[in-house]
């Protein structure tokens, strides 16, 4: 029999770990505790709810009443009224059976004494509704099948209806559970449970613990159990565990949460520094590509610092659409996708709904992703210096092109022909000069002619070659745009050629220019020259 027991008890001692598996989260395990506080009204209920400490070890705090007859043996003790055995003996003459969990008997009978059963540990076998006589003398009730850990006996407490009694049951697992959360510090937030801002403040779990209350005033046993935490503010203020706190609508974050939170919250900067210790590293990538690279599909903005609390940065600027822009990496917050970007050598992050990316870019972004955060990092960069290298020719590139324009006198940025109104016949043109000398331009005379769309000249006012006068002053490396209204009536201009340019400086000097194509600044240079550079002041 107690071999039977024992295999009994140790496939309950031995699975109370698999099946209450508590989770990582302090938090969630907190919360979790809320399932034990219950309480269940029918005997239906409170046998469900007593179940789920199937074998748990709980221990007893007896507080009424004092002789205790409804803890039983499932297997009585004989004990003998006659000192000489007989073959066949009878109960009631020879013997009689002692029903009570190590049981005394006084002048009303046999009980059990309060001693036996107060703060000893039982392990819990099964719990079940009495649905047969075996113990004619209770009404029928909810009993708990126990195991004694000492003798490996099986007993039953019965728990009557009608009898008076108060006692608490103290589960050995859930005041585990309770002490592995205590001394840990918690944080409570403060503000509204949806605030888009939320504030918390520290608490700390000094102890807890947990209870099963059963008591019955003779209509009943009412059964109630409790978990009583006890919080201390940092100011020392005792707080009181109260459900709808932590097990209600309010938020509670454990230490490692509060944490987590604070650093998605924080405001995240970028910078177009080069690590030189990153670059210069010998950590090599496990990939082949040297760059990634995206296109803008909307007017997009752009910073150096996502704020998460605030909707828009105040260091914010725009990219204008179709711009191509470097890609050095990808970053989530709060949700939302961003890049880490390059423009005209400044780094800055850039919603990432407004890149396109080819497949290819992609998937080169994707493999990119997948590398070791230091990997990541160097990449980073890498591309940050190549696309600083790449605007660094760019502008080199034009500067030297410029410089090659200066020894002419006068170069010419941009000029042409255009229609005056979609309502009236008239064809208008246009110049940009740029004064490239150290010399003040007074004035510049220009000598054009206009053509139609088979390269016939067109006349105005009885004459093919027009000329105007455009007057300063243009300072030394000033521009100056000069426009001439409805110099053809008539709207088949399509383009002009300048036949000749006097150009008369303030000191008197002149120069005639009959070349105009080679003092007109090539379209790439004059697009680096007047390109807009929203990132001019990104740090």
């Amino acid at each position: 029999m107690k071999y039977c027991i024992f295999a009994i008890l140790t496939i309950f001692v031995c699975g109370i770990g698999i099946g209450h598996a508590q989770t990582d989260n302090d938090v969630a395990r907190l919360k979790t505790l809320s399932k034990y506080e219950k309480m269940p009204f029918s005997a239906t209920d409170q046998v469900e709810y007593l179940q789920q400490f199937k074998g748990d070890t709980i221990t007893f705090d007896i507080i009424t009443p004092k002789r205790i007859v409804f803890f039983v043996k499932t297997i009585p003790d004989t004990v003998w009224l006659t000192q000489k055995r007989k073959r066949n003996p009878k109960q009631g003459k020879d013997f009689e059976l002692n029903p009570f969990y190590k049981g005394v008997k006084d002048e009303a009978g046999y009980y059990t004494p309060i001693s036996e059963i107060d703060k000893k540990q039982f392990v819990v076998a099964n719990t079940k509704i009495m649905g047969d006589d075996k113990y004619p003398a209770y009404n029928k009730y909810l009993i708990v099948q126990l195991i004694d850990l000492e003798t490996q006996e099986l007993l039953d407490c019965i728990l009557p209806k009608s009898t008076k009694y108060e006692l608490s049951i103290s589960v050995l697992k859930v005041q585990k559970e309770i002490d592995a959360l205590a001394d840990k510090n918690y944080y409570i937030q403060t503000s509204e449970q949806y605030a888009s801002n939320k504030t918390f403040k520290p608490i700390f779990l000094r102890s807890g613990t947990f209870a099963i209350r059963i008591k019955n005033s003779g209509v009943g046993a009412l059964l109630q159990s409790k978990i009583e935490l006890a919080f201390e503010e940092q100011d020392g203020t005792l707080v009181k565990y109260k459900p709808e706190r932590f097990f209600g609508r309010g938020t509670v974050l454990s230490n490692d949460e509060y944490n987590s939170y604070i650093a998605s919250i924080a405001p995240r900067y970028i910078t177009s520094v080069v690590n030189r210790t990153l670059l210069e590293s010998d950590i090599r990538l496990p990939f082949s590509f040297q760059h990634i690279i995206g296109t803008t599909n909307t007017y997009a903005e752009i910073s150096q610092k996502i704020d998460p609390s605030k909707s828009y940065s105040s260091s914010s600027t725009y990219l204008m659409s179709d711009e191509a822009i470097g890609i050095g990496g990808r970053l989530d917050v709060k949700g939302q996708k961003y890049y880490k970007a390059f423009y005209n050598g400044k780094a800055f992050f850039i919603n990432a709904s407004n890149v396109k990316l080819t497949n290819e870019q992609k998937s080169r972004l994707d493999s990119l992703m997948r590398c070791s955060p230091q990997e990541q990092e160097v990449f980073f960069h890498k591309s940050l210096n190549l696309f600083k290298r790449i605007y660094a020719d760019e502008l080199s590139n034009a500067l030297t092109t410029f410089q090659s324009y200066m020894k002419y006198g006068l170069n010419i940025e941009t000029w042409g022909v255009y229609d005056e109104s979609e309502y009236t016949d008239g064809t208008g043109i246009r110049f940009r000069f740029f004064n490239p000398t150290d010399q003040t331009i007074k004035y510049i005379t220009i000598n054009f002619v206009g053509y139609n769309a088979v390269d016939d000249p067109v006349s105005s006012r009885g004459k093919t070659v027009q000329t105007r006068k455009c007057v300063g002053p243009i300072g030394p490396e000033e521009t100056a745009t000069y426009k001439f209204e409805y110099v053809w009536f008539t709207d088949i201009v399509q383009y002009a050629k300048i036949r000749s340019i006097v150009v008369q400086y303030k000191n008197g000097s002149t120069k005639t220019i009959t070349n105009a194509k080679q003092i007109t600044f090539p379209e790439k240079l004059n697009e680096v020259l007047h390109r807009s550079n929203p990132v001019k002041d990104f740090h």
